[in-house]
């Protein structure tokens, strides 16, 4: 309990900050945007979303044929050549992107943070200047992040099995959770958690007692790590189906975790899933799930549409609501978009209800969410299109947009906000 108090007089503080921040030299709060296919990550102005830097995302630079072993080859994203008695590494594709993913801001020591999914690489950066202050290979796709701002921690989840949209297959191996040590100012591997499942992509901290969620994309299954015993629980996200979190079940598909105290959010997407026991195919709503932190025991679901695919969530920091990006797919006729969920306890029940929900054909394959320490703004990232969207938290109407790609691919991807002003010099 008093590690959560710690966190919610940060957040308080930084809040305190917002409202005095009013003056004619102050402007929005910083907002990253990872830029996929350019390997950037976007900083731009939250009030009025104008552009304020692009930082080139340059972790690896690394030249493979150094690396004189197949672990060390592999783990730095190269590929380890065999030609009859003679092997060496070598780099797959001397244009392959870094391809920055998922992007955290930790406030109150001052560093932002993105993963690398085809380089491996995690980067750490100053919240002041955006300078690279340090870097470390967590090889294998690393994913999303999950930030312990108090002790200095950095949790590192894994890709899932996908297809891009250049036909190319990428897809962690590993079933690692990294713990990437900050507190000298240095990321530092501090430990490593070995999960039973597979693509644990999802992954959220828990303020208050220090424990690690994460979600397998592809066994349907959660699991709670302590830390400090290296102890892990699993659960079911659906005990019907997935009876295992060994076997890869691809059902559900969970993305995404969010926690609360006493929940913990998990959004999944859902969609077209072969049963290869009975052969035939179901069409899974997409859905994000409530569960109580304590037991991660299931308390209430809320179902989208089948092919809305819920994507990233994020929960407000004023009231008892969870932001959600709807990737949608263009295929189906389902349009992408943004929606808002209400939830908390009234007498013996739980609730987890829609508020509203804002789509457009003109959307493009929402993907990152984040909401203002204030509460009144949602910004979402158009995967497809390049944009980035902000929305009034309490209605859903759309306040505007900004594109984020001159030229070439856009995918972008993790959206972060600070919750400091920005100050003019």
């Amino acid at each position: 309990m008093k590690h959560y108090l710690c966190y919610i007089f940060l957040v308080l503080l930084f809040i305190s900050c917002d409202n005095d921040s009013h003056d004619n030299h102050t402007h929005g709060h910083k907002l990253f945007v990872t830029l996929q296919d350019s390997d950037g990550v976007a900083i731009i102005d939250s009030d009025n979303l104008n552009f304020l830097e692009i930082i080139n995302i340059n972790l690896s630079d690394i030249d493979c044929s150094t690396l004189e072993n197949q672990m060390d080859c592999e783990m730095a994203g190269c590929m380890w050549h065999t030609m009859g008695d003679t092997a060496h590494c070598m780099n797959m594709n001397m244009n392959m992107t870094e391809t920055p993913h998922d992007v955290v801001v930790d406030d109150a020591n001052g560093y932002w943070f993105t993963s690398t999914i085809m380089a491996g690489y995690i980067g750490m950066y100053s919240l002041e200047s955006n300078q690279l202050i340090s870097s470390y290979l967590v090889g294998d796709q690393p994913a999303l992040l999950a930030l312990d701002s108090l002790n200095k921690k950095l949790y590192v989840s894994r890709m899932m099995s996908m297809s891009m949209d250049d036909g190319m297959d990428m897809g962690s191996t590993t079933n690692i959770i990294h713990e990437l040590s900050y507190a000298s100012d240095i990321l530092e591997s501090s430990n490593e958690f070995n999960l039973q499942f597979s693509a644990p992509h999802a992954i959220g901290f828990d303020n208050i007692y220090g424990n690690i969620y994460t979600a397998s994309n592809t066994s349907d299954y959660m699991a709670k790590i302590e830390p400090l015993s290296g102890a892990i629980d699993y659960v079911s996200l659906d005990s019907s189906y997935s009876q295992n979190p060994t076997i890869e079940l691809n059902r559900l598909k969970p993305l995404k975790i969010a926690i609360r105290y006493p929940y913990v959010f998990i959004s999944c997407s859902g969609g077209e899933w072969y049963d290869s026991n009975t052969g035939n195919t179901e069409m899974i709503p997409g859905q994000v799930q409530m569960r109580h932190i304590d037991d991660m025991s299931l308390l209430k679901i809320f179902e989208f549409s089948t092919f809305s695919h819920p994507w990233h969530i994020h929960l407000s920091l004023i009231e008892d609501k969870i932001f959600v990006a709807l990737s949608g797919d263009q295929a189906s006729d389902t349009d992408s978009g943004v929606a808002c969920l209400e939830y908390g306890q009234y007498a013996n029940e739980y609730f987890l209800n829609n508020v509203w929900q804002k789509s457009s054909d003109s959307y493009g394959t929402m993907h990152g969410i984040a909401v203002s320490s204030n509460g009144e703004y949602v910004y979402a990232s158009g995967r497809t299109d390049g944009n980035i969207y902000k929305f009034d938290a309490s209605t859903g109407d759309e306040i505007g947009f900004t594109n984020l790609v001159s030229s070439g691919g856009v995918r972008t991807g993790g959206i972060a906000l600070s919750h400091q002003a920005i100050h003019e010099e």
